[in-house]
């Protein structure tokens, strides 16, 4: 059963958790956070941000950096990796689907998240432009 939880309490956790794996790369991750509280599994929450933590550092260019901000509800991520094509958007979130073979991964990672959004009914929007990087947005509110 789910209970409130302050969202950036958790959303801190999961940036120290990669902060070694995106250092490895030279990945700066700023992030910018207010609190904010909403009703949810705290693994789940974990979950989600795990997913497009490592995601955004897995596609990322080396040397770059990720900018995460929680504010009003609204989380946004956005690294400056090499982007998703606009036509392939909508299919990233299918289980097992994997656009590129730029990093490993099982296709799994996107479509879980899209399953936990569902679940919570968190607004889920994506913005790429290939070559240029990639930003989700999650809007808890």
């Amino acid at each position: 059963m789910s209970r409130p939880v302050n969202v950036k309490t958790i959303l801190e956790k999961s940036v120290a958790y990669y902060k070694e794996l995106s250092e490895s790369k030279g990945i700066k991750i700023e992030l910018d956070s207010k609190n904010y509280n909403f009703q949810i599994d705290e693994s789940k929450l974990s979950m989600l941000f795990g997913n497009l933590i490592n995601n955004a550092i897995k596609y990322s260019m080396a040397n770059s950096k990720i900018e995460i901000s929680l504010k009003s509800g609204i989380f946004i991520i956005k690294d400056y990796g090499i982007g998703i094509e606009e036509d392939k958007i909508d299919n990233i979130f299918q289980k097992y689907n994997r656009q590129t073979e730029y990093a490993g991964g099982f296709g799994v990672g996107l479509s879980i998240v899209k399953k936990i959004c569902d679940e919570y009914e968190i607004k889920l929007s994506v913005e790429s432009k290939k070559e240029e990087g990639t930003r989700f947005i999650l809007d808890f509110s």
